[in-house]
């Protein structure tokens, strides 16, 4: 017997739900209507995805898009640019936390401050984990009901938490209690949120989009400069290993997560102001592939801990920063097709 297919992604059919209606959140004092709301449902069990598209289409849900696979989901990100997305821990075709995670860092569709509410199976903390660590919103164990599901998507919309930015997260602060408090203020950000915008009927294409480009760019420099920090921290552990002729696999790890950092920083700097720090981005994971072997060189070395500085010097300093990059990533390109990373070196020391 042919196992039965995960439901294929379909616009809702015509609306047989009453036209929008306002409604108030449980514990609030405003009132909130969802017409103009779009809502991606990624539910396999199909009597709980009924009851959860009925629930939200009593909320005066209209514009519903339902998902059977993380494809589907992708594509809907891209096409329907939700402001509130219901899906399932475990979905065919994909990880759900790498697809959460990709939209979190902007990897996919234009709004990466979407609200994200996941239902996983009971007692399963380190799907959990999983999923808050990836930057879901909300996470609901079964069994959960759509009274459920909408008490918290009013949760998200009164009282959504604030976001931080760090080398390996990008999402709603997971601390909690007195952890939260320790937080400095600063590093918590309040995202544009479409979902309780258009709940307020306050929401305004022009200005919401310019928020989200604007807190985008933000973001993008803040997750560099918290990778090139990474980076420091992790050569800091490193070169003292190499200049002793050491190995391990630890060392290995970090080196290859320094070409990851390096990538990344790499990814989304082309096109900035910091678009000098790419190239020294590509010399530092070339140095790093170069370390990763079996006699590492000297040299090697020594790049290693220059490019670093380098790198770290560039978002420090700023425009001065920016333009001691620039000169060192010209003197890199002259000298590299030769081979003489001494060179290279002496240039990164003279400049830093």
């Amino acid at each position: 017997m042919t196992a039965a297919r995960a439901p294929a992604k379909t616009e809702a059919e015509p609306s047989i739900a009453p036209p929008p209606i306002d409604w108030q959140g449980v514990g609030h004092d405003e009132t909130y209507n969802l017409g103009g709301a779009v809502c991606l449902l990624a539910v396999l069990d199909i009597p709980l995805r009924q009851a959860l598209r009925s629930g939200l289409r009593d909320h005066g849900v209209e514009n519903l898009v339902e998902c059977g696979t993380t494809v589907d989901v992708r594509e809907s990100v891209v096409d329907a640019r939700p402001d509130l997305i219901v899906c399932d821990r475990d979905l065919p075709d994909g990880s759900v936390p790498d697809l959460i995670r990709a939209i979190r860092h902007g990897e996919i569709g234009d709004n990466p401050f979407s609200v994200i509410v996941t239902l996983t199976a009971p007692a399963l903390s380190d799907r959990v984990l999983g999923l808050v660590g990836a930057g879901a919103d909300d996470v609901i164990s079964r069994p959960v009901s759509p009274a459920k599901v909408i008490r918290r998507v009013t949760q998200m919309i009164a009282a959504r938490k604030p976001f931080v930015v760090t080398s390996e997260y990008t999402g709603p602060d997971r601390r909690c209690g007195k952890r939260s408090e320790a937080t400095p203020p600063e590093n918590l950000i309040e995202v544009p949120n479409t979902l309780r915008l258009k709940a307020l009927g306050s929401f305004r294409p022009d200005t919401a989009r310019a928020e989200i480009e604007a807190l985008r760019a933000s973001f993008n420099l803040r997750k560099v400069e918290r990778h090139a920090e990474r980076i420091v921290y992790l050569s800091n552990l490193i070169l003292p290993v190499l200049r002793d002729g050491l190995d391990s696999e630890t060392l290995r790890l970090r080196l290859r997560q320094i070409g990851v950092l390096a990538t990344d920083i790499f990814r989304r700097v082309v096109g900035t102001e910091y678009g000098p720090v790419a190239d020294l981005c590509e010399s530092l994971c070339a140095a790093a592939a170069r370390l990763d072997c079996a006699a590492p060189e000297a040299t090697d070395v020594q790049l290693l801990y220059q490019l670093t500085l380098a790198i770290d010097r560039a978002f420090e300093d700023g425009p001065n920063g920016v333009a001691t990059a620039r000169e060192i990533a010209d003197f890199v390109h002259r000298v590299d097709a030769q081979g003489d990373r001494r060179s290279i070196e002496q240039a990164i020391r003279a400049n830093s």
